[in-house]
């Protein structure tokens, strides 16, 4: 390996290793892209509901025991695509009580991608995503592409003793209410689906090279969300939704058998993690 990239390497907060062959192909990947592409993800969603816990084992490979609240924490992981590409995630984590409400919305500024939280054991944490995350969202950052995540699958083994679960078909539906790109769950305790979360969001940018600069048509953008949150509001609520002629809504990625995002061709998002 060349000194240019072990002085590159050296710079980085974290290299994961383990998601090429270090052996056979970091020297060439890491000639390819010497300058890492940013890319911002904000986590949001209920305090208490794991998001914590999924950045934690998706960082650092460790479940955090106890519960401590975030204000506002964030850590730099440095990824490298199939393709070459080396990507320097910055991964915001948020505070979800009402307290930090005001300090929440300095961490969406120049954000790429935000994974909205809620947890599938309370009905409480997927019902706020739609009467205040998703609105939030929508009129602070409505050109930015949003992820829905459900914590704790692995609570679903509980379901005779807890049988108010959140449903993958109630996900899915809020999902498409919401013109969300992605639809996941995952357990942070379990390790499961936790990298597919970040890996889709990270591929999702680079395979779409979104702008960050703000245009002129953010507010119609923003009214758009917000029609589609009070209609997401009203599904979880159990009322019927009709989708309203001409509003356009971003088409869902499906996943195979092994928890992969299918990415169409004709979307060009062939920047995949591994």
């Amino acid at each position: 390996m060349s000194s240019n990239a072990v002085e590159q390497l050296e710079n980085f907060q974290l290299i994961k290793f383990d998601r090429f062959d270090p052996s056979t192909q970091s020297t060439i990947r890491i000639a390819r892209s010497p300058k890492p592409i940013p890319v911002k993800v904000v986590i949001v969603g209920d305090g208490g509901c794991g998001k914590t816990c999924l950045l934690n084992v998706f960082a650092t490979g460790t479940f955090p025991e106890a519960y401590v609240p975030t204000i506002i924490e964030n850590v730099v992981i440095t990824l490298v695509t199939p393709t070459g590409q080396i990507a320097a995630v910055t991964l915001w984590d948020t505070a979800g009580q009402e307290e930090y409400d005001r300090l929440r919305p300095l961490s969406y500024s120049d954000v790429d991608v935000v994974l909205l939280c809620y947890s599938i054991d309370n009905l409480s944490t997927f019902h706020n995503v739609a009467d205040k995350w998703y609105p939030e969202v929508a009129h602070f950052c409505p050109n930015t592409p949003i992820i829905l995540v459900g914590t704790k699958s692995d609570m679903r083994r509980h379901q005779k003793s807890q049988p108010h679960f959140v449903s993958p078909q109630d996900s899915s539906q809020l999902a498409r209410q919401m013109g969300a790109v992605m639809n996941i769950e995952c357990s942070a305790k379990e390790v499961s689906n936790v990298n597919v979360v970040f890996d889709a969001a990270v591929s999702y940018c680079l395979g779409n090279n979104r702008p960050k600069a703000r245009s002129d048509n953010d507010h119609n953008r923003s009214s758009k969300r917000l029609s589609r949150a009070k209609r997401a509001s009203m599904f979880i609520r159990g009322k019927d939704v009709n989708t309203t002629p001409g509003d356009s809504q971003e088409e869902l990625v499906e996943y195979d058998q092994d928890g992969l995002a299918i990415i169409p061709d004709r979307r060009k998002r062939k920047c995949r993690i591994i």
